[in-house]
């Protein structure tokens, strides 16, 4: 006896350690499948990009003279190709004219000509600077401020004017013909005409001076970048420095913004077209000015603001369509969330064609490949990222820049990354490991500690109790299970989703189900071979029991023998009134069965009376479900 028992001990300890190698070895494979897995979908994800590119190239294939300009830009700069008839759409290989407006044209030849080519455009840069002019509907202030009462002068055209600085800030009177009192006597308003004068300020205590600037019809002040201090007896200079672009006599705001973006990619000074764009960015919403502000500021309000106008986590859509306006948001921005929500978005299959291309639209996809997914064109640069330096916007890097390495877009090569600021720097709010960062954008900062996150232009909210589905493991899913799922009873969030689980029926899937009834199987075999002898008594007076006839059946109810009141085989989905709201924008859903039962498990029957009692009351519960609905 004994000797079973050891016996049986021991083939237990040898099964219990084969199945931990059995489990180990089991979660090296799922690790492996995990890595293959990923591996997988950046293989398929780099495959949709080549057809794109593969697609792109066949419809510009020997086709470039019959292009439209704006295709012809577009696909100089995503594949370096219709280099010649680009040129020759150019007027003297100085500026062109061929589309309106010429000014974006030229700055777009300019980009994409640089970028691609060794072509010189010098003389392009040139025109557009030629170009220039004063925005008429921005007004510009001087103001004077110090912490003491003082007296001050202030000389422009050869003449000195003197003026009181007040205890209480305001001024005493103006300047002369280009300088009047203006927002109740706190600031000096320029006269439009006195724009090209500069005005020396020089006071008898420590004081400082700043040009202030305003749209004609907007309430909102804007405070120049530069302010200037002295301290008593010194001077400060001041001077208007303002332009946009003019086509036909006026300013064009989209003009503008590709000529300041180009301009400075090129390395002339954008500080003068700053005011004109702020100021009137607002009004030019519909051209996303908030992508070329970030690139020409560094400022993250313009990030912030930008990625927070992104549809449905996907795409933009305020102007052309919303190819081009994706495109043309996230050309500014080289890391991402909201970025690698658009690539996810373009590269569904029910979103990009079957071809490669997207609606088969030369320029929307030419754009998108040189903004979202950019090949390096092969101009002698060594890739900037691939040599192990940064890409950012030139404002934004802090060591040197390197003019020998390209980079995607209007980003420049920097040897330094940008630095992280705090998170109240960059004006956001610390959210705890429990909270969720919404209406806003999640930046990297300096002071957030492990699972915070920097919130930028939104609130840290507590997120509310996940689903039934989806605290059983399951997804929500609203157009049906994938491949591989089956459909669950669990509710869902939006009323008329499907809880979709993990299909049982996979390949490799319930492995563990079954080692543990084996176990079982094992276990009870040996327990009936220890203990035969004492449980052969029990079996004999079993056996007896069935020989005397069997019992009545119970009552069978509407799910077959063994489910008296539960639905009807396969998987059933909740009724109303199983989730928390309807989705939103949805039609009524139907429900033909009542709600499925959420607890599992069985109802005991100790008697016929007791069973009919049962039978009766689930079924009232049915057909009061049923009036309801």
């Amino acid at each position: 006896m004994k000797k079973r028992i050891l016996s049986a001990v021991l083939f237990t300890v040898l099964l219990v350690f084969a199945i931990a190698l059995g489990a180990a070895q089991n979660e090296t494979d799922q690790a492996t499948a995990t890595d293959a897995g990923t591996a997988t979908a950046t293989a398929a994800m780099q495959e949709k990009i080549d057809n794109a590119y593969s697609c792109l190239e066949q419809m510009v294939s020997g086709k470039c003279a019959t292009l439209s300009p704006e295709e012809k830009l577009f696909t100089l700069l995503a594949i370096g190709e219709c280099k010649d008839e680009v040129i020759a759409d150019s007027v003297s290989e100085e500026y062109w004219t061929s589309v309106d407006p010429s000014i974006k044209t030229t700055a777009q030849a300019i980009l994409a000509l640089g970028k691609s080519t060794n072509f010189n455009t010098d003389p392009a840069e040139q025109w557009l600077l030629s170009k220039q002019g004063s925005p008429e509907d921005v007004d510009w202030y001087l103001q004077i401020e110090s912490d003491e009462e003082t007296s001050c002068t202030i000389k422009y055209d050869g003449l000195t004017h003197n003026v009181q600085l007040k205890e209480d800030k305001t001024l005493s009177e103006g300047a002369g013909n280009c300088l009047t009192l203006s927002n109740n006597d706190y600031w000096l308003k320029i006269t439009p005409g006195c724009y090209d004068r500069e005005f020396e300020v020089s006071c008898d205590e420590d004081f400082l001076t700043a040009l202030l600037f305003k749209r004609q019809a907007s309430s909102v002040i804007h405070i120049s970048d530069t302010t200037n201090s002295a301290s008593a007896g010194g001077r400060t200079t001041e001077k208007v420095n303002s332009a946009c672009f003019l086509e036909d006599g006026e300013c064009t705001y989209e003009g503008t913004l590709w000529a300041a973006v180009v301009l400075g990619y090129e390395g002339h000074d954008t500080t003068p077209y700053l005011p004109y764009l702020t100021t009137m960015a607002e009004e030019n919403s519909k051209f996303l000015p908030e992508s070329f502000l970030y690139i020409l500021t560094g400022s993250n309000d313009y990030r912030t603001e930008l990625l927070s106008r992104q549809i449905n986590n996907k795409y933009w859509d305020t102007y052309k369509d919303k190819f081009y306006d994706t495109a043309f948001a996230l050309y500014s921005i080289s890391d991402a969330q909201e970025k690698q929500n658009s690539k996810d978005w373009l590269l569904d299959s029910q979103v990009q064609g079957t071809n490669g291309c997207w609606q088969s639209n030369v320029r929307n996809t030419a754009f998108i490949l040189a903004s979202i997914f950019p090949r390096q064109i092969d101009t002698g640069s060594s890739s900037c990222e691939g040599s192990g330096y940064y890409c950012m916007s030139e404002v934004n890097c802090v060591g040197s820049l390197l003019d020998t390495y390209a980079c995607p877009g209007v980003l420049k090569c920097c040897d330094s990354p940008k630095p992280v600021l705090p998170c109240e720097e960059q004006t956001g709010k610390i959210c705890g490991v429990d909270e969720n960062c919404v209406g806003g954008t999640v930046m990297d900062a300096s002071d957030t500690a492990t699972g915070e996150t920097c919130c930028v232009g939104g609130t840290c909210e507590v997120p509310a109790p996940e689903a039934e589905c989806e605290s059983y493991g399951g997804t929500c899913r609203a157009f049906g299970c994938n491949e591989g799922e089956e459909e669950a009873f669990y509710a869902c969030e939006f009323e008329g989703d499907y809880c979709c689980v993990e299909s049982t029926e996979q390949e490799g899937g319930g492995g563990w189900g079954w080692i543990i009834l084996l176990i079982i199987l094992i276990l009870l075999t040996i327990l009936g071979i220890v203990f035969r002898k004492k449980l052969k008594p029990l079996w004999q007076k079993i056996l007896s029991k069935f020989k005397k006839g069997k019992g009545p059946k119970g009552p069978k109810g509407p799910g077959g023998p063994g489910r008296p009141f539960g639905p009807g085989p396969g998987p059933s989905r909740p009724g109303p009134g199983a989730s928390g709201r309807p989705r939103p924008g949805s039609p009524p859903v139907r429900r033909v069965f009542p709600q499925a039962q959420k607890k599992k498990g069985s109802i005991q029957m100790s008697s016929h009376k007791e069973q009919n009692k049962e039978v009766e009351k689930a079924l009232s519960k049915l057909k009061d479900m049923a009036k309801k609905k």
